[in-house]
């Protein structure tokens, strides 16, 4: 990335935080955060409900939404024409393609959050995305490309079965698919004690759809 920054003549970075990619940048333009611009969220992850999330306070100091950065970038460079819209304006663009389900940003904005029209259970029709269509206990494709190909039982530092010890001490469990040293990946580089590098091996058992 170095390589790549020291490359170009100027690199602007748009940023809330003093991460690495802005300390490379010769100009940094700070932006809002979430609580400061209105704006509509999903997550494909853990649910399947749209969020909408009002403006709750001003942002500080000389912080714009990206929004407002990008639809300024291109009014200079003589584009403006093609990003002439309110950000109400974006957000209704954007929901256009759910407007025939009835959601709309009047709707979402009055109930602040709709349930997406989503089979509630993955794989109901029993069709997985796999070379056989089937639910596959060890992979095939996995094998060919050297790894074992079977499913791994990978238990928690803190359980009883891989650290007997600290389970005892500590034997109140939550389950969470956070990252062991990060709460959330983009603000991490922030603590200096997180700043550590951490390999995780992954396995993909299934073909990339």
């Amino acid at each position: 990335m170095k390589e790549a920054f020291a490359s170009v003549n100027t690199v602007v970075v748009f940023e809330q935080f003093m991460t690495d990619t802005t300390a490379a940048a010769d100009y940094v333009l700070p932006v809002a955060a979430s609580f400061e611009e209105e704006d509509v969220y999903c997550s494909s992850m853990y649910h399947a409900y749209l969020n909408y999330g009002p403006k709750l306070v001003d942002p500080p100091g000389e912080a714009k939404p990206d929004l407002w950065i990008w639809t300024e970038l291109a009014k200079r460079l003589g584009f403006g024409d093609v990003f002439a819209y309110t950000r109400e304006q974006f957000l209704a663009m954007a929901l256009r393609p759910l407007e025939t389900q009835g959601i709309t940003l009047e709707r979402i904005k009055a109930e602040h959050r709709i349930l997406l029209p989503v089979e509630p259970v993955p794989w109901h029709d029993r069709r997985f995305q796999t070379p056989s269509g089937k639910y596959e206990f060890t992979s095939n494709i996995a094998r060919q490309k050297g790894m074992d190909g079977r499913l791994q039982i990978m238990y928690p530092a803190e359980s009883e079965e891989a650290h007997p010890a600290l389970a005892a001490k500590y034997p109140y469990r939550l389950l969470t698919i956070h990252p062991l040293r990060s709460n959330h990946s983009q603000h991490y580089p922030l603590v200096p004690a997180l700043q550590t590098v951490r390999i995780e091996a992954c396995h993909f058992l299934c073909q990339p759809i």
